[in-house]
């Protein structure tokens, strides 16, 4: 079960992270040169790649330091329909697959003894 109180960022890992697929936290273009009350503003957004998608941008953020945009950005793409939806199915589907697999592994381990 996630909880709602914990990193953004470890959220989202636990919702669609896996071992074939790649989650990256990208400067956006105009990091640092964006200005509010003559403070540097920074953009992050969160790109996925894996399960035939490639540079999927889930969710963008910009805040004044680079480790809050990240997890804002990160707490959009929590709720991106993308990810609440397909992506999150087809990890389930990937991870029932690859218990499948560990299954018919072993029990051709144990058959060779």
């Amino acid at each position: 079960m996630i909880d709602k109180e914990q990193n953004p960022k470890v959220r989202l890992e636990q919702l669609i992270g896996a071992s074939c697929v790649r989650i990256e936290y990208r400067d956006l273009p105009g990091t640092g040169e964006r200005f509010v009350d003559k403070q540097p503003q920074f953009g992050i957004g969160v790109y996925f790649t894996g399960w035939g998608e490639e540079n999927l941008l889930l969710g963008e953020a910009w805040d004044f330091g680079k480790k809050s945009a990240g997890h804002r950005a990160a707490e959009k793409a929590c709720g991106h329909p993308m990810v609440v939806g397909r992506l999150v199915e087809r990890k389930r589907a990937y991870m029932a697959k690859r218990a499948i697999e560990r299954t018919t592994e072993e029990e051709e381990v144990k058959e060779e003894e």
